[in-house]
């Protein structure tokens, strides 16, 4: 789904403009936001998300192996995967 405006106005550059990809099931910071390019290909591939940031499924689900938290440069932390009710 594209999105061309927001709330009946056309988007700003801050929020993708001209043309938005809308993902429904991503959280708005991994939705992409500018579209510069579509290219169409006969095969599927992980993306830039799940390329950085390997403990991302591809539904957004987090894998089994270790956390990078940003505010503490360094460090890593062991998760299990599935869902996090404890950090």
């Amino acid at each position: 789904m594209f999105a061309l405006g927001m709330y009946g106005k056309p988007l700003t550059a801050e929020h993708g403009a001209p043309l938005r990809l809308v993902l429904p099931f991503k959280y708005g910071y991994k939705s992409t936001k500018l579209i510069t390019k579509i290219t169409l290909t006969d095969h599927g591939g992980q993306g830039v998300v799940a390329d950085t940031w390997p403990y991302y499924s591809q539904t957004g689900d987090i894998e089994a192996g270790y956390d990078h938290p940003f505010d503490f440069p360094g460090v890593t932390k062991k998760i299990s995967g599935g869902e996090i009710t404890e950090y």
